[in-house]
């Protein structure tokens, strides 16, 4: 881990001087006293052990500052020295796509992923250039293309869900849309459900009775109350007298009244 770390470090330093001289002198020419950006790329390819970046920086000024087919070249050759190198398989496929050579960029794929997915250790490494591809195909590749890709990925890669990977047809790199869940009805989508109280209620028979307030005798507004010694006895029951109109005498009253009444009328 710590050559890796030094070589990346010491590749940066030549990196950082091939842009300082491109500014200075320009691309230049090899073996030239005035040698350029490509010149410390050759003396940086001499001396000590370099990562990748060092290809891809000097590619990439080929193409972005001079539009020069080498930067095609410089990425050919270092696909031979970093075979099994993920991150310079990327920008390699990030090149030709950018200059719309569709065909070369699917032989890289198919190259790349081929072999890294021989041996187990290596398998991991092809996933970041899977799901790259992936993205591009689901922007631009036709249906069949896509399904044969993600049938490719399932395989290679049983734990991730299948789910995702068809959001990831419709996703960008800052934003999700799969992931959005749309407010429709303010009223009753945006209004947070009634979470149910965990504190349990008395029982009826451990609650305690309500208490009833006794009525209490007041005396009159109008005259003072003077209890009579009478009100502690029991109030007696009265006979009442029989009924004038039960039996036959009544029924012999009826009907003198009603003759009565027909004599009158």
């Amino acid at each position: 881990m710590q050559i890796k770390l030094l070589s990346r470090t010491v590749s940066f330093i030549w990196i950082a001087l091939m842009r300082a001289m491109r500014r200075v002198q320009g691309k230049g020419k090899v073996n030239d006293p005035v040698g350029g950006s490509r010149q410390i790329f050759t003396d940086a390819r001499k001396r000590g052990r370099l990562t990748s970046d060092v290809y891809v920086a000097s590619a990439l000024i080929e193409y972005h500052c001079y539009k020069d087919p080498a930067a095609t070249r410089i990425f050919e050759k270092g696909m031979k020295l970093f075979p099994e190198d993920e991150a310079f398989a990327l920008e390699y496929l990030k090149h030709l796509i950018s200059i719309n050579d569709i065909t070369n960029a699917r032989a890289v794929f198919e190259t790349t992923v081929s072999k890294l997915a021989q041996k187990p250790e290596t398998l991991q490494k092809a996933k970041p250039i899977y799901t790259f591809f992936h993205g591009y195909e689901a922007q631009y590749g036709e249906l069949s293309q896509i399904n044969k890709l993600e049938k490719r990925m399932a395989d290679l890669f049983p734990e991730d869900p299948q789910l995702s990977r068809f959001a990831h047809r419709y996703t960008a790199q800052a934003f999700d849309p799969t992931a959005i869940r749309p407010i429709i009805s303010p009223a009753t989508q945006a209004r947070p459900k009634a979470m149910p109280s965990i504190e349990r209620l008395p029982s009826i028979q451990n609650s305690p009775r309500p208490f009833m307030a006794q009525p209490v005798q007041a005396a009159s507004p109008k005259r003072p109350f003077v209890p009579d010694e009478s009100d502690n006895e029991q109030p007696r029951k009265l006979a009442r007298g029989e009924s004038p109109l039960k039996g036959a005498a009544g029924r012999r009253q009826i009907a003198q009244q009603k003759q009565i009444q027909r004599r009158i009328d």
